[in-house]
């Protein structure tokens, strides 16, 4: 069985049947409408945002073990510091495949939207559009290339 990461990923995004949409709302004025997303896409989106959320999620979960790691128990406490260091290990992990997915994310919509090469600021907005966004005015998930 190969442990490389990639080998997985196309049965994870085939996986998918409902897809996480962006939440913010394009701004008429400050906001370029390129396209929308593609199925596969929503797919990484989706992928890539679940994978954040789970972060976030532990990352809470571990900041409440931090204030019951100092019990007078000594078992008690080498319990809860396994459980630290546990969380502490999947949430690089967690950190490491978020940044990866943002990363194949971005390059794929730059791929499939050719006028999104060229600009530096681009985002993606409710309806799973896709728009180079003014950098006066940033909304919605952005990626911005400096």
């Amino acid at each position: 069985m190969s442990v490389l990461y990639h080998r997985g990923m196309d049965k994870r995004l085939d996986e998918i049947d409902k897809f996480i949409e962006p939440e913010a709302e394009m701004d008429p004025i400050k906001d370029h409408l390129i396209g929308v997303m593609s199925d596969d896409l929503k797919r990484l989106f989706t992928l890539w945002r679940s994978v954040d959320a789970n972060f976030h999620k532990l990352a809470e979960e571990s900041e409440k073990l931090i204030p019951a790691i100092l019990p007078r128990d000594q078992r008690v406490f080498e319990d809860l510091k396994a459980r630290f260091r546990s969380a502490e290990v999947e949430l690089n992990l967690l950190n490491d495949e978020e940044t990866a997915l943002k990363k194949m994310f971005w390059l794929s919509v730059r791929k499939e939207f050719p006028l999104a090469k060229d600009k530096s600021v681009i985002g993606v907005f409710r309806g799973f559009k896709i728009a180079w966004c003014e950098e006066e005015k940033l909304s919605g998930i952005n990626l911005l290339i400096v």
